[in-house]
């Protein structure tokens, strides 16, 4: 096969999400406000900079790299000012026999079926809008119906002894308003983690009415315009991670930091791959997203181990990618 990328992946036994099976035609709405759709100044210029010449994936590179850092000053914020108040919460749902569910929809949910599947205490529950299926095919129109977020909590007959956490880097998604809406009216605890200082006005209901608690990490714009993941994705795994899986706050901050050197260290080589990537996705007849190899050119297959499998799956369903950078695993990452 000419011209191709292989990658080490196995689909193996991967958690779905519990799903709303209908979609309201969305309404239009101006959205532009949010941080999360604005242009960051540092990437503003990425694809020329991409573009520019012999060094300029490594340029590029160190812009996406450099907007990265954000996400460190925003797990700091979020430690010092909502972990204890949401880990607190979280012990008492555990010891009262409730559970914590994770709402989201595209990236977002992607996150929540991480880390839902990663708890070994199985008290932490994804809910994706469109489910499983939306997990491997990115589909759009679920996150726009509040009908569907009300529903889909409904039918999970929720108490006051149970946890809810929202997720959405704009704060815009419709299906979480209904499910916060609906998960309040039964009394549970709600949190809504976003990525925006600035709301719409029906997700500013929630807080100012419904009693939703707010969780707002606001790094700036995402270094990808109009992309609500890349940063907000990995930040929310990082802090939803520490609240749900009982990791330490100061241990993965060095993780993370340990990570981010050794990005900055091989930007050089991460470059090769990079090259190579356009290489094969490029050309004229490339066919990377066809079911078969049906040219022989630009046909990408993914082989890993089950431990990686749902990582990668996550990473590689959107374009672009759902995480900015991967959080490690491990230190050596």
């Amino acid at each position: 096969m000419k011209n191709s990328l292989l990658f080490f992946v196995a689909l193996h036994c991967l958690p779905v999400g519990l799903l709303a099976t209908s979609a309201e035609a969305p309404a239009l709405r101006q959205l532009g406000y949010l941080t999360t759709e604005q242009s960051h100044p540092v990437t503003s210029d990425l694809s020329r900079v991409m573009r520019g010449g012999d060094d300029g994936i490594v340029k590029g590179l160190q812009l996406l790299h450099e907007v990265d850092q954000g996400v460190v000053a925003g797990f700091d914020h979020f430690v010092t000012s909502f972990y204890d108040q949401m880990r607190t919460t979280l012990l008492r749902t555990r010891a009262a026999g409730g559970k914590c569910y994770l709402v989201g929809s595209g990236s977002s949910g992607r996150v929540a079926i991480d880390l839902a599947a990663k708890d070994p205490t199985k008290t932490v529950v994804d809910v994706m809008a469109g489910g499983d299926s939306a997990l491997i095919r990115a589909r759009q129109g679920f996150e726009d119906s509040a009908t569907d977020g009300a529903s889909t909590i409904n039918a999970l007959g929720f108490s006051k002894k149970d946890m809810v956490v929202l997720i959405s880097a704009s704060g815009s998604a419709m299906f979480n308003v209904g499910a916060g809406k609906a998960a309040r009216a039964a009394g549970a605890t709600v949190y809504y983690f976003c990525n925006s200082a600035a709301v719409p006005k029906e997700t500013q209901v929630l807080f100012d009415v419904d009693g939703v608690t707010p969780v707002t990490v606001d790094i700036g714009p995402q270094a990808i315009t109009g992309s609500t993941r890349l940063q907000a994705a990995t930040l929310a795994l990082l802090c939803l991670g520490v609240v749900c899986l009982d990791q330490d706050p100061v241990a993965l901050r060095k993780q993370l930091l340990a990570g981010n050197k050794i990005i900055a260290d091989n930007v050089n080589a991460i470059a090769a791959v990079v090259a190579a990537e356009t290489a094969v996705f490029s050309a004229p007849d490339a066919n990377f997203r066809q079911v078969q190899d049906k040219t022989e050119r630009g046909y990408v297959t993914f082989v890993t181990t089950q431990q990686y499998a749902r990582a990668v799956v996550i990473d590689t369903v959107e374009t672009p990618p759902t995480f900015s950078t991967n959080p490690p695993v491990r230190l050596s990452e």
